[in-house]
């Protein structure tokens, strides 16, 4: 899977407090969001089920969702992870 799309925001948006609102989201649901920063750019990487056992049956849930504001639009796409 290698999703994107983008949307218009305004000058006030911010990309942290999306973020952190879809990181908690997803760690409510038992998931792990690892959010790293570089620049205007953040990456979440959201995943579970990541112990050896579920690697070997094919059962690993992951998926990166990077996230950045240029001019303002905000550009998202998603790749699935091993």
């Amino acid at each position: 899977m290698a999703d994107k799309f983008s949307v218009r925001v305004d000058n006030s948006f911010n990309l942290n407090s999306l973020v952190q609102f879809v990181a908690e989201k997803y760690r409510g649901k038992g998931y792990s969001a690892d959010i790293q920063n570089s620049g205007n750019a953040t990456s979440v990487k959201i995943s579970k089920n990541t112990d050896v056992g579920y690697t070997l049956l094919g059962m690993v849930e992951s998926v990166v969702v990077n996230l950045k504001v240029e001019n303002g639009t905000l550009f998202v796409s998603f790749t699935e992870t091993e």
